[in-house]
């Protein structure tokens, strides 16, 4: 689950870990995530919770972070593409795309789906779901 830490994001992290969910939050900030983590975990007995920090704007990053997630999980059931970014103004990546098309689409949605479609299409008999979510505070 991508932006995990906070708001609409954290509720449903904190969902899914009630129900048992093995639970990778794909997080920017490794303070907030921690911090998520723990609370999550705490209100859940769950320990089945990770943070993977991955910066969806950056699509480097989203190539290690699946990289990892790839070595640890075989299959994947469900992934909520939540993270984003709303700015008032234009804001680059490093890599040179605009922050918020980056975050929500090229990176946070697109790419993300595509490089998990074989852990997606080993939870077996289109069980596999992407989920897209958007929220502004």
């Amino acid at each position: 689950m991508t932006g995990a830490n906070s708001g609409l994001g954290k509720q449903v992290a904190t969902y899914a870990a009630a129900k048992g969910a093995t639970l990778y939050m794909l997080c920017r900030s490794a303070e907030r995530a921690e911090a998520a983590r723990k609370e999550i975990e705490e209100a859940t007995s769950n320990s089945n919770v990770s943070v993977i920090l991955v910066d969806v704007s950056e699509m480097g990053q989203i190539r290690k972070a699946v990289e990892e997630l790839q070595k640890k999980e075989k299959a994947v059931h469900a992934l909520v593409c939540n993270a984003g970014v709303l700015l008032n103004d234009r804001k680059e990546s490093s890599e040179g795309n605009e922050l918020t098309y980056a975050s929500h689409l090229l990176g946070g949605s697109f790419l993300l789906s595509q490089l998990l479609l074989p852990q997606l299409k080993a939870a077996g008999d289109n069980q596999g779901r992407v989920i897209f979510v958007t929220s502004v505070r």
